[in-house]
């Protein structure tokens, strides 16, 4: 990788990771806020737990940007494309938003993300394209139950994800007691296209040699799975006014999902940890 490359992708990584965290933080950390300034108006708690979903994706994202980004080519590609995606899916909504809910977000605050997206867009492509878009050399066959979690994750990204975009009223009417609007679709439609990014980084982990870089992928996923169930668990109190006793069939689902991930992170730290015994008996 010659030194204008590695310049590059430093800044780049730099860059995306420190917008992820402070967006991720600030919309994790005070999401009413957040939302009454984005929606110019009072908003709700369903509002603020959206919004907290979302920043705790974004934290994945800056997560797996600085533990990815400054490595091989095949590795950081799956950053780049985690950004690559999600600027896309994020214009399509502020599209969608602005020509059938103009009234809903501030004209200047659409144009601001329109652009911010079609740079992003912009960057990532060029760097994608410089780098010859790497996904990896080979398949991990090693363990057939590893395959399944990596492909399985990656369905289960896609498939909520696309129902949170597509469906979003009919996801959430039996768990609130509040009235839902168009303000609420589009916070749930941005929780989904942030989800849907999430199986880039399990689908390319199955092309990644090394165990230690794998499990970073089980890392991203476990960071984002136990921030959502964070926000759900305090949504479901905090929230009381406006939250139903359904949402705890999402902490449900999460709090497997969370399991699942620390179990066998556990099981790749052993292998890792027996890996390199071997080689120092060598």
């Amino acid at each position: 990788m010659s030194l204008f490359r590695m310049q590059l992708q430093r800044m780049l990584v730099t860059v995306d990771a420190t917008v992820c965290l402070i967006l991720g933080t600030t919309l994790f950390l005070a999401p009413g806020p957040s939302a009454d300034l984005i929606f110019n108006r009072e908003t709700d708690g369903i509002h603020w737990h959206l919004l907290r979903c979302v920043g705790g994706q974004l934290l994945g994202g800056a997560f797996v940007l600085r533990r990815l980004g400054y490595s091989s080519p095949e590795l950081a590609s799956s950053c780049y494309l985690i950004r690559f995606l999600g600027a896309a899916l994020t214009l399509i909504l502020l599209c969608h938003c602005s020509s059938m809910t103009p009234d809903l977000i501030p004209i200047e605050y659409v144009k601001i993300g329109k652009w911010w997206c079609f740079m992003s867009l912009g960057v990532h492509f060029v760097i994608q394209s410089v780098c010859g878009w790497p996904l990896g050399k080979w398949f991990n066959v090693a363990t057939p139950y590893a395959n399944f979690l990596y492909q399985f994750d990656s369905l289960a990204s896609i498939a909520i994800g696309s129902a949170w975009i597509a469906f979003p009223k009919w996801l959430l009417h039996r768990q609130v007691k509040v009235v839902l609007d168009e303000s609420h679709e589009l916070c749930g439609r941005l929780m989904g296209a942030y989800f849907i990014t999430g199986y880039l980084v399990s689908s390319h982990a199955l092309h990644w040699k090394e165990d230690y870089h794998r499990a970073i992928a089980v890392d991203t996923r476990a960071v984002i799975c136990i921030l959502v169930l964070m926000a759900q668990m305090w949504s479901q109190y905090a929230y009381e006014e406006d939250w139903s006793g359904g949402h705890w069939v999402g902490i449900s689902l999460f709090s497997l999902w969370t399991i699942i991930c620390l179990i066998y992170r556990c099981y790749l730290a052993l292998k890792c940890r027996q890996s390199y015994r071997s080689m120092k008996m060598k």
